[in-house]
């Protein structure tokens, strides 16, 4: 990933917006660039090695602009972070 292209913001203690400036390989694979990240946290999760503090945990959500659908930077955010907290619900329940 070319970071030259990203734009990266804080938004709260916790939470990060990032944008793309334009339209690359990064942007086309997003599914597969955010399974991989899905299936390292899974890993992380998983392995009794780790000490509890060593046990790194986040939950990804993204969204892409879609004319249809949204009509301001708000909709995409909005949309963004109800798939974060769907994965990091995902997450909760695989640690039970």
């Amino acid at each position: 990933m070319n970071r030259r292209t990203w734009t990266r913001l804080r938004v709260c203690e916790t939470k990060w917006l990032t944008t793309r400036k334009k339209r690359g390989s990064d942007y086309e694979n997003i599914e597969k660039l955010t399974g991989e990240f899905n299936e390292r946290m899974e890993i992380m999760t998983a392995d009794d090695s780790l000490q509890p503090w060593e046990k790194i945990s986040a939950s990804l959500g993204y969204a892409l602009f879609d004319k249809n659908t949204d009509s301001s930077a708000d909709d995409i955010f909005k949309r963004a972070d109800q798939r974060m907290y769907e994965r990091k619900k995902e997450m909760k329940a695989m640690r039970q």
